[in-house]
């Protein structure tokens, strides 16, 4: 089963909370809307601004803001930055040894499915800004609210 982890989706979470807002958010009012531990929030917010996906300013009034505009963020590199390369089976992994195929992965057609596939998630992850995201969070509601 391919499944991301819970860092992962509060790391989305997270950055989807900062991008709704053009103020300084505080670890502990992010943590709280987001439903996390305020310890496991730092610990993401960290790895958020390591990642240049996030920005931490410091002082009275400190806490975070997004690094980048909305339309520079992609999902893709939020999951990327917490999960590491998206590969949906262990044979797309650097240095991977197939016990079926050796080093010959590229003759298999298993390992050719997988490799296909991840590409496409990929593609439609990178696709999708925290910008589009607002656009569709926004075309949801105003579907909601017509019915």
């Amino acid at each position: 089963m391919l499944r991301f982890t819970q860092e992962a989706d509060d790391a989305l979470r997270i950055v989807w909370l900062l991008a709704q807002s053009e103020e300084v958010q505080d670890a502990g009012t992010l943590a709280q809307t987001a439903g996390i531990a305020p310890r496991f929030a730092l610990k993401i917010l960290r790895k958020l601004r390591e990642g240049g996906i996030v920005a931490s300013k410091k002082g009275s009034t400190g806490g975070y803001v997004l690094a980048r505009p909305t339309g520079e963020i992609t999902v893709l590199q939020v999951l990327e930055l917490i999960e590491g390369p998206l590969y949906i089976n262990r044979c797309l992994e650097e240095g991977y040894v197939c016990s079926r195929m050796g080093v010959q992965t590229g003759r298999c057609v298993v390992h050719r499915l997988f490799s296909d596939l991840s590409r496409q998630l990929s593609a439609q992850l990178s696709a999708i800004t925290l910008e589009e995201l607002a656009r569709r969070d926004a075309a949801y509601i105003r579907d909601q609210c017509s019915e």
